[in-house]
């Protein structure tokens, strides 16, 4: 890859002069006791003689220290993002406290930002806390048979034995509170933009957390089918979270390139997942450079935004995986099915004692990637309905294949679910791009030092961008 002589270069260098950025913290963690925990702590005298005051009285335990925060969020096939906090935890506060209220814990995760060059406290940033529920990872050495400590205060404990690194699972609160809500509605002559945007508002718009809305927006990509639709019956028991998805399926279709519902920073997303085409209808984007391997190893400025436009260095080791190849040759690039509708209506024209149906006037045909002579058009697994849009969503997620990279010093609160993305590369001086969606985000901040010593933290990201196929990218 020759980027030296491109004018992607000069893109580069503008990222990297682009100023200090928001990416550097320091990190800490407590655990409180809920409210909802009526059991005992076996704790011994001594221990309330020497507890701190917010253990004695507010509940709050902390552990060691911070080891690492992983984010893992599948815009394809789940509805809300994946926290796993790792910490070294006290053994006598693990044996006597956490794990007795394992399942009524509080998770308060506080950043507080530091300055680029001298890592000292940015008194000109807000320092920022979120609170979780969450619940320990269980695994063998942490079930504890606390009656053999019953008599030992916590301070032996902690000193006698090592620090546990134990796992716990953060929910969102706001999350958890609006994927429970369940519904079922007949909505009539309706289109599928105004069923869905109606339906989640109605539902969601009460759902209160800490004195504050659980839902603040609901963000709907405009569908791609249009037509108004006589009935929708959505069966009661149905996932708010669910409605979209159930539309897609079974009402019609709402979009020909797949279809998800994803929940962040308290914001409801529905969008296509397989669009490949909606970058330079949006506003807020993400541009990729692709930079060569070892370039730009540990540099502290990998990103640069213009109002909403966001421009990312691909600076580790990048590829492209044409994943769908085999799948068009083993299930088809093409898909055919009787629309039902045409049924309802007289379909033949009838003549010299001869009833005839036009093909074209009755069927959908498709074919999504031509293949020349390895064409392969199947017929649909349900012979005839009326849902086109679901037909060519199964289609759409064969057109490309998945462009993957790391984000050194990442900052992914400024990704979203959907969001177009444009991969620019370097081919002997010539400028490519391909474009494409954002698929998956695996985010990680760690500690930089192992073991219990004091350290920083580093945040990167590893992103999967479902795209168009390249014909040199990768190569």
């Amino acid at each position: 890859m020759e980027i030296d002589d491109s004018p992607l270069m000069n893109e580069v260098d503008k990222v990297i002069e682009d100023g200090p950025k928001d990416v550097f913290f320091r990190w800490e963690v407590e655990f409180k006791i809920k409210d909802t925990f009526e059991g005992e702590l076996p704790l011994t005298e001594k221990d309330k003689k020497t507890a701190l005051e917010e253990e004695l009285n507010e509940k709050i335990y902390k552990p060691l220290k911070f080891l690492s925060l992983d984010t893992e969020r599948d815009y394809e096939k789940n509805y809300g993002d994946y926290l796993k906090l790792r910490a070294f935890v006290p053994y006598g506060t693990w044996v006597k406290v956490l794990f007795i209220a394992r399942e009524h814990l509080l998770c308060t995760v506080t950043k507080t930002p530091l300055i680029e060059s001298t890592y000292e406290v940015d008194p000109d940033r807000e320092i920022v806390t979120v609170s979780y529920d969450c619940i320990p990872q269980m695994r063998e050495d942490l079930e504890i048979e606390v009656s053999r400590f019953a008599m030992q205060d916590k301070f032996t404990l902690d000193t006698t034995f090592a620090p546990l690194e134990i796992d716990f699972e953060l929910l969102d609160r706001s999350l958890e509170m609006t994927r429970k809500v369940t519904m079922g509605a007949i909505v009539r002559k309706q289109k599928p933009e105004d069923v869905i945007n109606g339906i989640m508002a109605k539902f969601t718009e009460d759902l209160e957390i800490d004195e504050g809305k659980a839902v603040e927006k609901i963000t709907l990509i405009k569908p791609d089918n249009e037509e108004e639709r006589e009935h929708y019956l959505i069966p009661h028991g149905t996932k708010i979270l669910d409605v979209p998805n159930y539309i897609q399926s079974k009402c019609g279709g709402v979009y020909g390139t797949g279809i998800n519902t994803f929940f962040q920073n308290n914001q409801i997303y529905i969008y296509p997942i397989a669009n490949l085409k909606r970058f330079d209808d949006e506003e807020q984007t993400l541009t990729v450079i692709r930079v060569p391997e070892n370039r730009y190893t540990d540099i502290e400025r990998t990103y640069k935004l213009d109002d909403k436009r966001l421009t990312v260095l691909a600076t580790s080791e990048s590829k492209f995986s044409d994943i769908n190849k085999a799948m068009l040759l083993k299930e088809g690039n093409g898909v055919r099915f009787a629309d039902a509708r045409k049924f309802m209506n007289k379909i033949t024209e009838t003549k010299d004692n001869k009833s005839t149906i036009k093909r074209k006037e009755t069927n959908h045909e498709y074919l999504s990637v031509p293949l020349e002579k390895q064409n392969t058009v199947e017929m649909a697994e349900t012979r005839i309905h009326a849902n086109p849009f679901k037909e060519y969503s199964k289609q759409a997620k064969k057109d490309g294949g998945l462009f993957s990279f790391v984000w050194q010093n990442a900052d992914i609160s400024l990704l979203y679910p959907g969001m177009p993305v444009k991969v620019l590369y370097s081919d002997q001086e010539e400028v490519k791009e391909l474009q494409g969606v954002l698929l998956k985000v695996h985010g990680v901040i760690q500690s930089t030092v192992q073991g219990m010593a004091p350290s920083g933290h580093i945040s990167q990201a590893s992103l999967f961008v479902y795209a168009a196929v390249p014909e040199e990218v990768g190569k």
